[in-house]
Protein backbone atom coordinates (compact mmCIF):
# COMPACT_ATOMS: atom_id res chain seq x y z
CA UNK A 1 0.00 0.00 0.00
CA UNK A 2 2.31 3.02 -1.49
CA UNK A 3 0.94 6.80 -0.30
CA UNK A 4 0.56 8.60 -3.43
CA UNK A 5 -0.97 11.33 -2.05
CA UNK A 6 2.02 13.52 -1.45
CA UNK A 7 -0.09 15.98 1.49
CA UNK A 8 -0.30 12.28 3.32
CA UNK A 9 2.94 10.79 2.45
CA UNK A 10 4.89 14.19 4.36
CA UNK A 11 2.72 13.72 6.99
CA UNK A 12 3.44 9.72 7.39
CA UNK A 13 7.10 10.82 6.73
CA UNK A 14 6.97 13.86 9.89
CA UNK A 15 5.13 11.46 11.87
CA UNK A 16 8.06 8.92 11.41
CA UNK A 17 10.79 11.71 12.48
CA UNK A 18 8.72 11.99 15.86
CA UNK A 19 8.47 8.26 16.39
CA UNK A 20 12.18 8.05 15.55
CA UNK A 21 13.20 10.88 18.14
CA UNK A 22 11.01 9.58 20.76
CA UNK A 23 12.89 5.98 20.41
CA UNK A 24 16.40 7.85 20.21
CA UNK A 25 15.70 10.14 23.60
CA UNK A 26 13.15 7.23 25.12
CA UNK A 27 16.62 6.91 27.49
CA UNK A 28 16.53 10.40 28.57
CA UNK A 29 12.98 11.03 28.98
CA UNK A 30 12.70 7.75 31.31
CA UNK A 31 15.25 9.11 33.66
CA UNK A 32 13.66 12.70 33.64
CA UNK A 33 10.46 11.48 34.24
CA UNK A 34 11.16 8.71 36.68
CA UNK A 35 13.99 11.21 38.46
CA UNK A 36 16.25 7.83 38.71
CA UNK A 37 18.80 6.42 36.50
CA UNK A 38 18.18 2.29 36.17
CA UNK A 39 20.63 -0.03 34.98
CA UNK A 40 18.58 -0.46 31.50
CA UNK A 41 15.94 0.59 29.46
CA UNK A 42 13.84 -2.21 30.30
CA UNK A 43 14.32 -1.80 33.58
CA UNK A 44 12.38 1.29 33.34
CA UNK A 45 8.93 -1.48 33.21
CA UNK A 46 10.04 -1.66 37.02
CA UNK A 47 9.66 2.04 37.53
CA UNK A 48 7.28 4.43 38.91
CA UNK A 49 7.12 5.15 34.80
CA UNK A 50 6.81 1.61 33.87
CA UNK A 51 3.35 2.47 31.68
CA UNK A 52 5.33 5.26 29.77
CA UNK A 53 7.88 2.80 28.98
CA UNK A 54 5.57 0.00 27.60
CA UNK A 55 4.17 3.30 25.95
CA UNK A 56 7.38 4.58 23.98
CA UNK A 57 8.55 1.11 23.11
CA UNK A 58 5.11 0.61 21.40
CA UNK A 59 5.40 3.74 19.38
CA UNK A 60 8.62 2.94 18.27
CA UNK A 61 7.53 -0.55 16.93
CA UNK A 62 4.27 1.79 15.45
CA UNK A 63 7.64 3.96 13.35
CA UNK A 64 8.78 0.61 11.84
CA UNK A 65 4.66 -0.87 11.36
CA UNK A 66 3.93 2.64 9.84
CA UNK A 67 7.29 2.15 7.22
CA UNK A 68 6.56 -1.10 6.38
CA UNK A 69 2.76 -0.37 5.52
CA UNK A 70 3.25 2.74 3.51
CA UNK A 71 6.74 2.38 1.50
CA UNK A 72 8.01 -1.14 0.11
CA UNK A 73 10.54 -1.76 2.75
CA UNK A 74 8.83 -4.77 3.96
CA UNK A 75 11.40 -5.66 6.20
CA UNK A 76 10.65 -3.23 8.98
CA UNK A 77 7.85 -5.33 9.97
CA UNK A 78 10.60 -7.94 11.46
CA UNK A 79 12.11 -4.59 13.30
CA UNK A 80 8.67 -3.66 14.50
CA UNK A 81 7.74 -7.28 15.88
CA UNK A 82 11.26 -7.53 17.24
CA UNK A 83 10.64 -4.35 19.02
CA UNK A 84 7.43 -5.09 20.53
CA UNK A 85 8.40 -8.44 21.76
CA UNK A 86 11.42 -6.59 23.81
CA UNK A 87 8.12 -4.72 25.14
CA UNK A 88 6.06 -7.75 26.01
CA UNK A 89 8.58 -9.97 27.62
CA UNK A 90 9.77 -9.27 30.95
CA UNK A 91 13.72 -9.13 31.22
CA UNK A 92 13.28 -10.82 34.86
CA UNK A 93 10.88 -13.26 34.37
CA UNK A 94 11.65 -14.00 30.87
CA UNK A 95 15.40 -12.64 30.32
CA UNK A 96 15.81 -15.33 27.31
CA UNK A 97 13.19 -14.77 25.35
CA UNK A 98 14.02 -10.41 26.46
CA UNK A 99 17.30 -10.23 25.11
CA UNK A 100 16.35 -12.59 22.01
CA UNK A 101 14.43 -10.10 20.78
CA UNK A 102 16.62 -7.37 21.97
CA UNK A 103 19.37 -8.99 19.77
CA UNK A 104 17.03 -9.07 16.67
CA UNK A 105 16.10 -5.69 17.28
CA UNK A 106 19.95 -4.37 17.26
CA UNK A 107 20.93 -7.11 14.88
CA UNK A 108 17.73 -6.43 12.66
CA UNK A 109 18.70 -2.83 12.70
CA UNK A 110 22.45 -3.38 11.36
CA UNK A 111 21.24 -6.14 8.38
CA UNK A 112 18.70 -3.79 7.29
CA UNK A 113 20.72 -0.39 7.12
CA UNK A 114 23.55 -2.27 5.48
CA UNK A 115 21.99 -5.14 3.22
CA UNK A 116 19.32 -2.66 2.27
CA UNK A 117 21.55 0.54 0.99
CA UNK A 118 22.93 1.66 -2.36
CA UNK A 119 26.50 0.19 -2.57
CA UNK A 120 27.51 3.72 -2.55
CA UNK A 121 26.30 4.06 0.90
CA UNK A 122 26.97 1.17 2.29
CA UNK A 123 30.36 1.57 3.97
CA UNK A 124 29.03 4.04 5.89
CA UNK A 125 26.12 1.85 6.96
CA UNK A 126 28.74 -0.68 8.48
CA UNK A 127 30.38 2.01 9.95
CA UNK A 128 27.14 2.49 11.88
CA UNK A 129 26.26 -1.05 12.29
CA UNK A 130 30.29 -1.58 13.64
CA UNK A 131 28.70 1.36 16.29
CA UNK A 132 26.12 -0.72 17.43
CA UNK A 133 28.55 -3.66 18.13
CA UNK A 134 30.86 -2.05 19.85
CA UNK A 135 28.47 -0.36 21.78
CA UNK A 136 27.00 -4.01 22.90
CA UNK A 137 30.36 -5.35 23.21
CA UNK A 138 31.37 -2.75 25.57
CA UNK A 139 28.74 -4.11 28.16
CA UNK A 140 28.89 -7.81 27.32
CA UNK A 141 32.01 -8.11 26.84
CA UNK A 142 33.75 -5.23 28.85
CA UNK A 143 32.10 -3.93 31.05
CA UNK A 144 33.04 -0.37 30.43
CA UNK A 145 29.52 1.37 31.07
CA UNK A 146 25.90 0.19 32.21
CA UNK A 147 23.44 -1.64 29.88
CA UNK A 148 21.02 1.53 29.59
CA UNK A 149 24.86 3.57 27.89
CA UNK A 150 25.01 0.58 25.35
CA UNK A 151 21.75 0.65 24.73
CA UNK A 152 21.68 4.43 24.38
CA UNK A 153 24.13 4.27 22.10
CA UNK A 154 22.96 1.64 19.83
CA UNK A 155 19.93 3.68 19.77
CA UNK A 156 21.37 6.54 17.94
CA UNK A 157 22.64 5.09 14.88
CA UNK A 158 19.58 3.32 14.21
CA UNK A 159 17.16 6.70 15.01
CA UNK A 160 19.80 8.73 12.90
CA UNK A 161 19.10 6.34 9.56
CA UNK A 162 15.28 6.49 9.86
CA UNK A 163 14.86 10.01 10.08
CA UNK A 164 18.20 10.76 7.46
CA UNK A 165 15.78 7.80 5.41
CA UNK A 166 12.71 9.37 5.76
CA UNK A 167 14.45 13.30 4.80
CA UNK A 168 15.54 10.95 1.90
CA UNK A 169 19.32 12.10 3.20
CA UNK A 170 19.93 8.05 2.93
CA UNK A 171 18.85 5.48 1.53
Amino acid sequence: MRINNVKASKRIKRLEQILALILLFMPAILIVVSGELRDSISDYAYSSVDNLFSGMLWLASSMFCYNAMYTDKKYNWFIAISLLGVSLTDHIEFPTIHYIFASLFFIGSIFVMVVFSSVKQRVFKIYIGAVIIIALLGYFSFRWYSLLVAEWICLLPISIHFIGESLNKID
